[in-house]
């Protein structure tokens, strides 16, 4: 071993001497160190075998101690096997888990399994405000069930001159509104004249439901102009033609969830005698 460049501090040996002064190393004929040096750290080179030391405090042959975990085959060893537990033979993405359809419980890359839907509704997917989202049998959600983006409220007015019988029978008119839709909200509008609004019953039908708006309210005042809307404010007499929205007297919610499109007739009937008018326009707005 040339210990030229190791980097220790060496002085004037002698074989089976130990280092004296740093400054003075006696070099032999051959130009090298004199060998058969005792080191500091108590490893004796072997004048025989350059490459070969002993270290009378270790029996291993390992200069470090591989119990100490700084170097040698167990550190590796522990290394090794830590990646192992963590990323060895595992399948099903990076949960570790086989995803299994139809086992109730969502998994790896299912969109839902059975009632477990992850928490999701209808308005969590793409354009859906509502309604009931499942989920099929192969883990993919079902939206057959959601409802789409509420369409704009549809209106459909009629201008009409529909005389009203003193004391007769009921004449009807009707409104009707393009296919489509299913209705989530029903306003329905009025406008007459009549000398006593008080005698009127008027009455709207449509897809086999009949909802009576006004029955025989407000006595002696002339004329109306409303909108009956389940949303309005309870009939104000004083301003029966102001074109207010009102409660209806029975609920108009009675049309939700039928087809919104289709014929939707007003039955005015005048059930007593002395005063006359006529119908001018009727009105139907759903919204979807």
């Amino acid at each position: 071993m040339s210990l030229l460049g190791c980097g220790c501090s060496v002085g004037a040996v002698d074989e089976g001497a130990t280092f004296g002064d740093p400054n003075t190393v006696p070099i032999d004929d051959s130009g090298s160190a004199t060998s058969g040096m005792v080191l500091t750290t108590g490893v004796t080179e072997d004048p025989t075998d350059p490459t070969a030391s002993t270290d009378p405090t270790d029996d291993d042959s390992s200069a470090t101690d591989p119990g100490t975990g700084s170097s040698g085959s167990d550190s590796d060893t522990d290394t090794a096997g830590s990646t192992a537990e963590t990323s060895g033979g595992l399948s099903g993405g990076s949960t570790g888990v086989v995803a299994e359809c139809g086992n109730g419980v969502v998994e790896d890359d299912e969109a839902c399994d059975g009632d477990d839907l992850a928490d999701m509704t209808c308005a969590d997917i793409g354009t859906f405000v509502g309604g009931v989202l499942a989920c099929d049998a192969a883990c993919a959600f079902d939206t057959t069930g959601c409802m789409g983006q509420p369409k704009a409220p549809v209106q459909v007015c009629e201008t009409i001159n529909l005389a009203i019988p003193d004391a007769g029978s009921a004449v009807s008119s009707t409104v009707t509104l393009p296919a489509g839709g299913t209705v989530t909200d029903a306003i329905i509008g009025v406008a007459l004249t009549h000398t006593f609004i008080g005698d009127l019953t008027i009455d709207v039908e449509h897809g086999g439901t009949t909802v009576r708006v006004y029955n025989r309210e407000c006595g002696t005042e002339e004329d109306m102009d409303l909108s009956f809307d389940d949303a309005g404010v309870a009939l104000s007499c004083a301003t029966s033609t102001s074109g207010a929205a009102t409660i209806p007297s029975e609920a108009l919610s009675g049309f939700d969830g039928a087809a919104a499109g289709g014929v939707w007739t007003f039955s005015i009937q005048d059930n007593a005698s002395l005063d006359t008018g006529a119908v001018t326009e009727i009105c139907v707005t759903v919204a979807f």
